[in-house]
């Protein structure tokens, strides 16, 4: 069975933090990245927003910090499928999430990019995330 198009427009793309440490980075030393994504519903506004959380890391010790949070307008109709009367709940399916997580990622990209040039940090580039494997089910949220 084929998805049906899910009609939204960014709202919003908020910036909720960003700092370097360059004390915490060593040349030489392996880099790692930490990322954690939340996301929220607004049932009134028809919205969803989704939280990343990005780190780099030099021994395990973030150097560079990005937080965002990117909100989306649904519209309303397609928003209204999403709910549960019965168990007075909304469940965004898993596919329309990952969507939105990877336009999360890929505004994150430019972000860093433009917080990052001609800094010590310019080198930094934010590897393809598989979002699809972080979001696994369609997610729940009670209204």
């Amino acid at each position: 069975m084929a998805e049906k198009q899910i009609p939204f427009q960014i709202k919003a793309i908020i910036t909720r933090e960003f700092a370097t440490i360059p004390s915490a980075h060593q040349d030489g030393e392996e880099i790692g990245i930490g990322t954690g994504f939340n996301f929220g519903v607004d049932n009134e506004n028809h919205a969803i927003a989704v939280l990343l959380d990005l780190a780099f890391e030099c021994n395990e010790t973030p150097f560079v910090i990005l937080k965002i949070r990117m909100e989306f307008d649904i519209m309303p109709e397609a928003f209204e499928k999403f709910k549960s009367k019965k168990s007075k709940s909304i469940t965004v399916p898993k596919g329309f999430l990952t969507h939105l997580a990877a336009l999360a990622v890929s505004t994150s990209r430019g972000i860093l990019y433009e917080k990052l040039k001609d800094t010590d940090f310019d080198f930094l580039l934010l590897p393809a995330l598989n979002v699809s494997e972080i979001l696994t089910d369609d997610m729940k949220f009670d209204m």
